[in-house]
């Protein structure tokens, strides 16, 4: 079973074949909230990277 739906390019293929074993086993609404949530930490980690350059670059 191959599902349909646009990984983010960031995503390992690790990442995207667990989505689908959750898909398979949980359905896809528990597969969108894992997906929502990995983006979100994605995010969030992003963000905490990005303030760490600007501190250094303001120094």
């Amino acid at each position: 079973m191959k599902l349909r739906y646009k990984a983010p390019e960031w995503m390992t293929k690790e990442q995207i074949e667990q989505l689908n074993d959750v898909a398979k086993f949980w359905g896809l609404g528990m597969m969108e909230c894992m997906l929502n949530e990995m983006i979100r930490r994605h995010e969030v980690a992003l963000a905490i990277k990005q303030r760490q350059a600007k501190e250094e670059h303001d120094g």
